[in-house]
């Protein structure tokens, strides 16, 4: 069987999610944007050596900071992945809190597809400065699209350009992989009213800054020519800034806190409209009292 823990991000489903995977006889799949990447561990909280030890883990440290993952490669390897535990005899419990990943496998990959407003924003800029040279680049990597548009098509041109960075795949290509059947989809999210969500938020970063955060930041610099998604992600671009003198320690543990608020709340809007989500809001709840809910919805 097939189960999902997912929610918002500093709610601690990891480690609630190696005790229910461990109940239920399961392997973790994650399902997190940033865990995939090999030597950034403290700005990504990945799962300690011990909680790895007692559960078998998957999609994480897969590739190099200086890789451009995408919706498409995780789709592609969650799915081989999640093949190769079910033949095993064993459970698969996805968990994370990278909802694009998880509307990718529960609706089927089409479906998935959500726009990434800082991509298609740039695509735009660079096509107003361009259009010839834009249109050009699209023909280079999905001919069959190109064809199909005029070069004055600004928006489809752009979707089409957005589509390919964000799924590693011409959009003239794609077919939808698979879509599960929601209604039997075994699936829960966890929330937290957000002041108190906010207190976690700050001391998670606080911890992470005392744990070697801006040092982790600046070996992964020196070591690889970071892909823009890793130099843009939440705690690494406000590192990397702090190393360039252009923020204090206190200055990136604000900027950091703002920018998971933010995203804490864009993850409640997801949560907010996806209808086969059984909620549990973990205010109030003790850790035995959350396992034992997701028990009983899940047995």
């Amino acid at each position: 069987m097939e189960f999902f823990l997912v929610g918002q991000t500093a709610t601690g489903k990891h480690e609630l999610a190696v005790e229910i995977a461990e109940k239920l006889n399961c392997e973790i799949i994650s399902i997190d944007s940033m865990k995939v990447y090999k030597d950034l561990d403290i700005g990504t909280c990945k799962p300690s050596s011990e909680e790895r030890s007692r559960i078998a883990h998957h999609l994480i440290d897969v590739t190099t900071p200086d890789d451009q993952f995408n919706v498409g490669r995780f789709i592609e390897t969650a799915l081989a992945v999640s093949k190769q535990i079910a033949s095993s005899g064993k459970n698969i419990l996805y968990t994370g809190g990278t909802f694009l990943y998880y509307k990718a496998l529960v609706y089927g990959f089409n479906q998935g597809f959500q726009s990434d407003e800082s991509i298609r924003k740039r695509l735009e800029h660079e096509y107003e400065a361009d259009p010839a040279k834009v249109f050009s680049g699209l023909k280079q990597i999905d001919i069959k699209t190109a064809e199909k548009l005029h070069l004055n098509d600004k928006k489809r041109i752009v979707r089409a350009l957005e589509f390919f960075e964000l799924t590693g795949k011409p959009s003239s290509d794609y077919k939808t992989h698979f879509q599960r059947d929601v209604s039997e989809v075994n699936v829960v999210a966890l929330v937290k009213d957000l002041v108190k969500l906010e207190q976690n938020i700050r001391d998670r970063i606080v911890r992470m800054v005392r744990e070697g955060l801006v040092e982790e930041a600046k070996s992964a610099n020196n070591n690889y020519k970071l892909s823009k998604e890793v130099k843009g992600s939440i705690g690494y671009k406000e590192s990397l800034e702090l190393l360039d003198g252009k923020l204090t320690t206190d200055e990136l543990v604000e900027a950091v806190f703002i920018r998971t608020r933010r995203f804490a709340r864009k993850q409640m809007t997801w949560v907010r409209s996806l209808k086969e989500l059984k909620i549990i809001d973990l205010t109030d709840k003790s850790k035995s009292d959350i396992i034992n809910l997701v028990y009983t919805l899940w047995t």
